[in-house]
C-alpha cells in the first residue's frame, strides 16, 4: 500500500471519532481560541519568512536563493500566508471569516476542509506529491548540488540572472 492510499484524504477517511451528516471526514475537534491561535501563529511565521523578500521585491532588489523559489517554481507568497486547517479537523466556533480556504466547508457544528470540495486536479498533484515524497524517503539522499543551481541562472536566458552574484 502506497503512502497515496493510506492517507486517502479523497476517498473514505477510515474510522471517524466525530461524525456528522456535513462532516463524516472528521477526526478531531479544535476548539475556537485554540484554532484562532494557530491561525495567527502560522501568520506570524510566515510573515517572518517572507516579509523581508517581499520589501525586497517591492524595491526591486535581487535574491538568487529565494527569487528562485518564488520565481523558478512561481509560487505565491500569499498562499503560504494561507493557513488551513488540515484535513480531518472540525473548528469549533461560528466567526469562520479569517479562513481564506473556498474548499471549507461551514456547517452548524463548525467548519472543515471537505475533501469532496477540491478539483481533480488538485486530488491528483496531492496524490502524486505523496507518491514522489514516499519513493524520496525510500532512497539515499544526495546533498551535493554538483553545480545546478548555477545552470539555472544561465539556462535558456541571453543575461545571467542575478548577475551580483558570482558563478563559481
Amino acid at each position: 500500500m502506497t503512502t497515496a492510499d493510506k492517507y486517502d484524504i479523497f476517498g473514505a477517511m477510515g474510522t471517524t471519532t466525530t461524525r456528522t451528516a456535513e462532516s463524516g471526514f472528521i477526526t478531531t475537534s479544535i476548539p475556537k481560541d485554540r484554532w484562532q491561535r494557530e491561525l495567527r501563529e502560522h501568520k506570524q511565521r510566515i510573515s517572518e519568512l517572507i516579509d523581508e523578500y517581499l520589501a525586497r521585491r517591492q524595491r526591486h532588489e535581487k535574491d538568487p536563493v529565494i527569487d528562485f523559489l518564488f520565481e523558478y517554481y512561481a509560487f505565491r507568497p500569499s498562499h503560504l500566508k494561507r493557513w488551513s486547517p488540515g484535513f480531518g479537523r472540525l473548528l469549533e466556533g461560528e466567526d469562520f471569516e479569517p479562513l481564506e480556504i473556498s474548499e471549507c466547508k461551514i456547517t452548524s457544528d463548525g467548519a472543515f476542509l471537505d475533501p469532496r470540495l477540491f478539483a481533480d486536479n488538485r486530488k491528483n498533484a496531492v496524490r502524486w506529491i505523496l507518491q514522489v515524497l514516499e519513493n524520496a524517503s525510500k532512497k539515499q539522499p544526495s546533498f551535493g548540488c554538483f553545480g545546478m543551481h548555477e545552470w539555472a541562472m544561465v539556462y535558456r536566458t541571453d543575461t545571467i540572472r542575478h548577475s551580483q552574484v558570482p558563478l563559481r
